[in-house]
């Protein structure tokens, strides 16, 4: 069995990596499935863009801000403020995956999540029909940390402002950094999925079980 680090689905296309390497089937317009293999590099852009996000972003609010803050309404804008960047990037994702292609494209993100979550319960490469009895709704789907992130930063606005308590900001970091797949901070992700996913035909499940399979393979060669 390999261990799936992650998924991506396009319009065409279903892809599946492990810590290496990444397996893509792609379904032509004849029917056709092709498969092909990339290694898997992070780009440069990716890793700015979360490091901004998941990380400068608190320590600059915790550190360089907070410190100096000592009136009680900014104090607590000051939790919601992230909160509503972190609601926000959740919005525009949402937004570019439904924009970016068509049903297919929430078809395959849907059969995505099937066959990753057949996968991992049965140890083994799902059958269409065992892939239908999954959910969609994957809880590692990546749109679900910017969830988590807001319902954290909103549980720190709720508590300061009503309890007069300033959570700490590692806390509200890394508490949905590590606990996002629990409630509360899965609840909103989830919610969310059924917006970046429909319900796959047979052929997005075929292809989702072509590219698990082509990871499979090439870890076994």
């Amino acid at each position: 069995m390999v261990n799936v680090s992650a998924g991506i689905s396009q319009v065409d296309r279903i892809t599946f990596y492990d810590s290496k390497i990444g397996a893509t089937a792609i379904q032509h317009s004849d029917g056709e499935i092709e498969v092909k293999y990339e290694v898997k590099n992070a780009k440069t852009s990716n890793v700015i863009f979360s490091f901004v996000v998941f990380l400068l972003l608190p320590l600059i609010k915790s550190f360089c801000i907070m410190p100096f803050v000592d009136n009680e309404t900014s104090m607590v804008y000051l939790y919601l403020l992230p909160a509503l960047f972190y609601l926000l990037v959740a919005i525009v994702l949402i937004k570019a995956i439904r924009k970016k292609g068509n049903e297919n494209l929430l078809r395959n993100h849907g059969a995505e999540h099937m066959v990753f979550s057949a996968y991992k319960k049965l140890k083994r490469i799902p059958s269409i029909e065992e892939a239908k009895n999954f959910s969609r709704i994957n809880k590692n789907c990546g749109i679900t940390i910017f969830f988590a992130f807001f319902t954290s930063q909103l549980i720190g606005f709720f508590v300061y402002k009503y309890a007069n308590y300033r959570i700490s900001e590692w806390i509200l970091y890394l508490v949905p950094l590590f606990f996002r797949t629990i409630f509360p901070f899965n609840i909103l992700g989830k919610l969310a999925q059924f917006l970046t996913t429909s319900k796959p035909n047979d052929n997005n499940i075929n292809l989702a079980i072509t590219a698990m399979s082509a990871l499979e393979r090439n870890i076994y060669l």
